[in-house]
């Protein structure tokens, strides 16, 4: 960090550059003076200076790899890759201006027959697109699988293992497990639950132990 000077603050502030933008930070806690910086630019023409260097710089290339189909393609993302990825989501989300020189830029790629750079940042467009979907998908089955702990609370492990639903069979059954046990040990408290809920989940825990005998019989 370099270049330091006293801000209106009266704090002395560092100035550092990072895609092409100056910002300042005060060396007292490391944030960000938005003094001096809202002098420089608006947020709108942060966002959007952020796009161009993404786009001018080519950095999509790098990035295009680990998304396919509007989806994360399936393996490692290193953490450099994976930081890149949110902060273009963050930029292509929060700026029409953004979206607008990302989609005209596809189109051009297109027109000029520049197969790479029609295809890894149309791929990119398509994960952001498709990103927003993913979350709220993803916020609703968080909500739902919440929903299932006042009926069956802890019994419901009882009740899957009796039915052999291993969550190593597959993903979609890891991923339920995955997010059961988040909300099981973060936001699910037994106390919170009426004693007449405590006699169903034993009810439930009974009625898993005999699905699991008969099972047992029938093999």
């Amino acid at each position: 960090m370099e270049g330091l000077l006293k801000c209106p603050h009266g704090l002395v502030t560092g100035c550092e550059e990072r895609q092409g933008l100056k910002i300042y930070r005060h060396l007292q806690d490391g944030e960000a003076c938005g003094l001096l910086n809202g002098l420089q630019l608006t947020p709108e023409e942060i966002l959007l200076e952020m796009g161009q260097t993404f786009v001018s710089s080519g950095n999509f290339t790098a990035l295009a790899p680990y998304v396919r189909g509007g989806e994360l393609a399936e393996g490692y993302v290193p953490p450099q890759a994976s930081t890149a990825l949110n902060e273009f989501l963050l930029f292509f989300h929060a700026s029409a201006a953004v979206r607008s020189l990302i989609y005209e830029t596809v189109l051009t790629a297109a027109v000029s027959d520049d197969d790479i750079t029609f295809k890894e940042l149309l791929e990119l467009a398509l994960f952001a697109l498709c990103y927003a979907r993913f979350q709220e998908e993803t916020r609703t089955y968080k909500r739902k699988v919440k929903e299932l702990l006042p009926y069956f609370g802890a019994g419901l492990l009882d009740v899957l293992a009796a039915l052999k639903i291993d969550y190593s069979r597959q993903s979609a059954v890891s991923c339920f497990y995955e997010e059961y046990f988040f909300q099981l040990k973060y936001e699910f408290w037994d106390r919170e639950v009426s004693p007449e809920r405590h006699k169903q989940w034993q009810a439930v825990k009974l009625l898993a132990l005999g699905i699991f005998l008969l099972l047992l019989f029938f093999e």
